[in-house]
Parts: structure tokens; C-alpha cells; sequence
């Protein structure tokens, strides 16, 4: 490292809470009390056509960020994964994957919320609504008002909670701008776009970005991290399909 120059941490990020899977390895200057802007390798992965799932792809995917980093597993200094809500299989997949290397290497690791993660990288004014398609007309939603000043993550206004998407736009504030954004915005798109204030976002601005994902990870992993056992997934409702001896699973 050159004289002079901030000393950084190699942070893995993961996101397999969508269908899009996303793996970064980035590094980020250490200031006191404020990280830096994540520099490195992002790769986003759309869902194949036939439909294989994350766990197939995303060890190799982590492979490939590494050698296109130029790193070995000692340089890393922090695993940061998005803990759902999400995919069931997607999100245990991720948070497997974490807390895997994590132990392994005996370095620290952190968990983020998926709409949190979602309204951090969009950089619209006004209302961002946060979304992802929970099927049956549900939504997992949460509304945001844009991080100002030295905001690291935007203000959360209300949820994350699953809720019936007609319901969520009826609890809208009235006569505000609203980005709605995440895979439930895409899923919904004609129905949003009749909202009043909805306004239209780029095709991008619906995938997490693994910067993100670091950024905001990045003040807990330099603080130490969580306890590996503490976390877990943030499904918001139980699995559709459960074993028999599940209270209340059909049988």
C-alpha cells in the first residue's frame, strides 16, 4: 500500500435473496466513523432460463470475484450477505455461504435486511418504496425517505412487512414522488405506475448491487460484526411447505 494511503478491508459481499444473485468482492478505506466508497469486483447473475437455483452457482460465482480481485481467501476481511426476506432456498443459501467462510477464515461477518439493502442503491427523491413479490398478490415492502448529509443508509419509514400489494399502495402518503423499487416494483409495474406519484426507474436500479451491499455493511464488520449463531434468516412469514410435526403445517 502506498504511503499515505488509507489502510482498506477486503469485504465479500453475497445476495441470493433474489432472483438475480449478486457477489462482489470490494475493499474499503477505513476513516473514522465514515467508510469510504467500495471499490473492486461486482457480478450480478440474472436467473438462468431453466431455473437451477443459487446454490449451484454461487460458490464458483465467489471463485470468480476473487481471481478477477487478484485475492486469496487471507485477504479478506469481512463477509457481508443480504439475510432476506427473499427466496427461501435463496436466502439459506447466502447466509450458509457467509457464515461458512466467515468461520472458516476467523474473520467477521454481517447481515443486512433486503429492502433495506434495495432503497440504499436507489438515488431517486422523494419516497422510495422497497419491494419484492411474495405471490398470491403479497408484497415485501417497506417505505424509505433518501439517506441526506453524512446518512449512510436511508430513513426507514415503515415495514419491512408481507402485505397484500393493493393494501401497501393504499397506505402511501398522499401527494408525495414514490420510486418504487426491487423485483416486486418490476413484477407490478402496471399497477404501480397508476400510483400518483409514481415515478419511473431504470432497468438497473432493481438489482442489488454488491457496493451497496458492502457500503452498507461495512461500519459493523469494522466494529467486530455479529455472533455467526445470531444470524439468521429474515423470511417475514413461515415456508409454504413444512414437515408434518410443524404446528399448524397442512397436512
Amino acid at each position: 500500500m502506498a504511503t499515505g494511503a488509507r489502510p482498506e478491508v477486503w469485504i465479500l459481499a453475497l445476495n441470493t435473496a433474489t432472483d438475480a444473485l449478486g457477489v462482489g468482492v470490494l475493499h474499503i478505506g477505513i476513516d473514522p466513523g465514515q467508510p469510504g466508497d467500495p471499490v473492486g469486483v461486482e457480478i450480478l447473475l440474472e436467473p438462468p432460463a431453466r431455473r437451477s437455483g443459487h446454490s449451484e452457482r454461487l460458490m464458483p460465482t465467489v471463485d470468480e470475484a476473487m481471481r478477477l480481485a487478484g485475492l486469496g481467501p487471507a485477504e479478506l476481511g469481512g463477509v457481508a450477505v443480504v439475510a432476506g426476506p427473499g427466496g427461501f432456498t435463496g436466502v439459506r443459501t447466502g447466509l450458509a455461504a457467509a457464515k461458512l467462510i466467515a468461520q472458516a477464515r476467523g474473520i467477521p461477518v454481517w447481515g443486512l435486511d433486503t429492502l433495506d439493502v434495495l432503497a440504499a442503491g436507489c438515488s431517486a427523491s422523494g419516497l422510495v418504496a422497497a419491494m419484492l413479490d411474495a405471490r398470491r398478490g403479497d408484497v415485501f415492502a417497506a417505505i424509505y425517505r433518501p439517506a441526506t448529509g453524512g446518512q449512510l443508509a436511508p430513513e426507514r419509514l415503515d415495514g419491512p412487512r408481507l402485505v397484500a400489494l393493493e393494501t401497501f399502495l393504499s397506505t402511501l402518503p398522499a401527494g408525495e414522488a414514490v420510486s418504487f423499487v426491487g423485483e416486486g416494483a418490476l413484477r407490478h409495474r402496471d399497477l404501480l405506475a397508476r400510483h400518483p406519484g409514481a415515478r419511473e426507474l431504470p432497468a438497473e436500479a432493481h438489482s442489488i448491487r454488491p457496493a451497496t451491499i458492502a457500503r452498507l455493511a461495512a461500519p459493523g464488520l469494522l466494529s467486530g460484526g455479529m455472533d455467526p449463531l445470531a444470524l439468521l434468516p429474515s423470511y417475514q412469514r413461515p415456508p409454504t411447505m413444512a414437515p408434518d410435526w410443524v404446528a399448524g403445517a397442512p397436512r
